[in-house]
């Protein structure tokens, strides 16, 4: 939506007859006081901003050259001609960024805001139903299950709050929440300062040793993202990028017919890449690198099995004959329907 409409204005607003004064490229009007390509604007604020001190590629002679097939060839020189051709530091200094209020408005694209959060006991009761079906637990009771189940529940709740998923078929809902629980559980983990403790899992049941390596790739994913301090706004886009997924486990033919309405799940997941991208330059001009280190942390969740998270954390709950792909499900109904 919003983002193909800036594609479009943007490309509309192009001066064939005004060249940038930088490169020479099609400039795209004034920006910091003379006529500039958002190429060369783009890259003047960002180097202002965040105080760059380039050094030229060519020996320090600083005779690169400057047009539209070289300009990202030398950032020195660049900058240089960007000075010289008549762009103001000052303009930068003094520009605000996009507005808070611009911002909130975008991620209520994604999200409705909403601080109801539906009282637990709808879980408990799901429980409880659960545990009257099965025989004595086999595990003794350690605080990790009902921990995990309320992180489970909360991150199943908030789909619920995502206008742009509950406007797709209850089945692309159903597919999306299979796919995507593992995911969010970390991500509700580590918004909720989850903590795990590798020797006492193990030492509740021996038969979690064979998920080890599991736990402490679980255990380091949440070290850092809580060295990275991710923000409450990030950790929104990040739930919504692991949510709209069309590349799901099973090959590509198989998850395209599985999905309904795919193009709109795409262009969702690309909306939330756009907003999460826009956001942290807004917020974290300064951290170059934070974008992709997010996105490589996001990567390292296939680290940690669903396999591992069901039978450490679910399986004395549900037993032994459910699934927690049908947990998931039944726990969407009850909290759309509630």
């Amino acid at each position: 939506m919003n983002g193909y409409r800036q594609m479009n204005t943007t490309s509309s607003r192009i001066l064939t007859d005004v060249p940038c004064r930088v490169c020479h490229d099609n400039s795209s009007g004034k920006h910091y006081g003379i006529f500039a390509c958002d190429g060369c604007a783009g890259f003047f604020k960002r180097s202002i901003r965040r105080n760059r001190q380039y050094i030229c590629k060519n020996h320090g002679l600083g005779n690169c050259p400057v047009d539209k097939t070289h300009r990202n060839q030398c950032r020195s020189c660049r900058l240089r001609r960007c000075l010289e051709s008549g762009m103001n530091k000052e303009a930068v200094q003094h520009e605000r960024g996009p507005r808070n209020s611009t911002i909130r408005k975008q991620m209520a694209l994604l999200l409705k805001e909403s601080n109801d959060i539906m009282n637990a006991y709808h879980f408990h009761r799901y429980q409880s139903m659960s545990l009257q079906q099965q025989s004595t637990p086999k595990y003794p009771t350690i605080d990790h299950h009902e921990t995990a189940a309320k992180i489970l529940f909360n991150a199943i709740n908030w789909t619920k709050t995502v206008p742009a998923f509950t406007s797709l078929s209850s089945r692309d809902q159903y597919c999306l929440l299979e796919e995507s629980w593992r995911d969010l559980f970390i991500l509700t983990a580590i918004e909720q300062q989850f903590t795990i403790n590798i020797n006492d899992l193990i030492y509740s049941n021996t038969k979690y040793e064979i998920y080890k390596s599991d736990i402490e790739n679980f255990q380091e994913i949440l070290n850092k993202f809580k060295h990275m301090k991710i923000d409450s706004n990030e950790l929104i886009c990040v739930k919504n990028l692991v949510l709209f997924k069309t590349y799901l486990n099973t090959c590509q033919t198989m998850i395209n017919s599985k999905l309904n309405d795919i193009h709109k799940i795409n262009y969702l997941q690309n909306q939330a890449h756009i907003l999460l991208n826009t956001y942290i330059n807004k917020q974290y001009p300064l951290e170059e690198n934070r974008f992709i280190k997010l996105i490589t942390l996001l990567s390292s969740f296939r680290l940690v099995s669903s396999t591992m998270i069901e039978e450490i954390f679910f399986r004395k709950t549900i037993g032994d004959k459910t699934h927690m792909e049908q947990l998931v499900k039944d726990m969407y109904t009850m909290v759309v329907n509630s």
